[in-house]
């Protein structure tokens, strides 16, 4: 890409030169994505060197989401470490980047958003999670949606068991801008 200045739409590697057209819409993420318009911009042509770097930005907006779940939930600092050192530590996307960390990596800081507008009534916050979980879709596999949608169905309900009532919405122009 950053030679030819072109994507490749082939895959000689393990597919005997199949097109790729596919399987480019899923492997490539919202991070990727922004690892290429730098690379480009600032003229690195070490792909690997930028998806790395790109993992990296995927690790860290899943170690924040971690962190402030964790600060929502639970009140001793110490948890709140320990919780972000375990998060870091099972990450193994070498192995199978989709099933082992894209599968996982935004909802924990969607899990957030939707906790917090469920505390705060503010829809702005249902809308910030709701934009992170579709931006996380980007270079996901298709079938993590059904999956997803139900795991935010069972916080909803045990956020409706554990408080016992529905958000108050808040549809000021301060809760939306």
């Amino acid at each position: 890409l950053f030679v030819n200045h072109q994507i490749p739409f082939w895959r000689p590697e393990d597919q005997f030169g199949m097109p790729s057209n596919l399987y480019l819409l899923f492997s490539i993420g919202y991070a990727q994505i922004l690892s290429i318009i730098a690379g480009n911009a600032l003229g690195i042509s070490n792909v690997l060197l930028m998806f790395k770097l790109s993992i990296l930005l995927e690790q860290l907006i899943l170690i924040s989401g971690v962190f402030l779940l964790s600060k929502m939930i639970h009140k001793h600092k110490i948890t709140h470490i320990f919780v972000g050192v375990i998060a870091c530590a099972t990450i193994s996307w070498g192995n199978q980047i989709w099933w082992n960390f894209r599968f996982y990596s935004l909802l924990p800081i969607v899990f957030y958003f939707i906790i917090l507008f469920w505390q705060s009534g503010k829809v702005s916050s249902l809308l910030l999670g709701c934009i992170i979980y579709l931006i996380g879709q980007w270079g996901s596999l298709p079938y993590y949606l059904p999956v997803h949608a139900f795991q935010i169905l069972v916080l909803v309900v045990v956020l409706i068991v554990r408080t016992r009532k529905f958000p108050k919405l808040i549809w000021t122009y301060s809760s939306i801008g």
